[in-house]
């Protein structure tokens, strides 16, 4: 429960930017669930018109749970 909340602060602090493009690494994260793949589609649904987040090495638990949410919001890239 704890990473939930450094998960929640963390998206917090990403919409603050004032960036077109917000890159997040997701290199090091070991486990995802639904929940946490949700707040980050909800975050995506809250940036400002322009801005876009792009996702850089998502685990495979990630990608998988995405597949859900089809159509990915427009605002989530991957990069490749």
């Amino acid at each position: 429960m704890k990473t939930r909340a450094v998960w929640r602060q963390a998206l917090r602090d990403l919409i603050e930017r004032r960036t077109d493009v917000l890159r997040v690494d997701l290199a090091r994260v070991r486990f995802v669930e639904v929940t946490g793949v949700t707040g980050l589609a909800v975050t995506v649904q809250r940036l400002p018109e322009g801005q876009r987040i792009v996702r850089h090495r998502s685990p495979a638990q990630m990608l998988r749970i995405l597949e859900l949410f089809r159509p990915v919001p427009a605002p989530m890239q991957v990069a490749t």
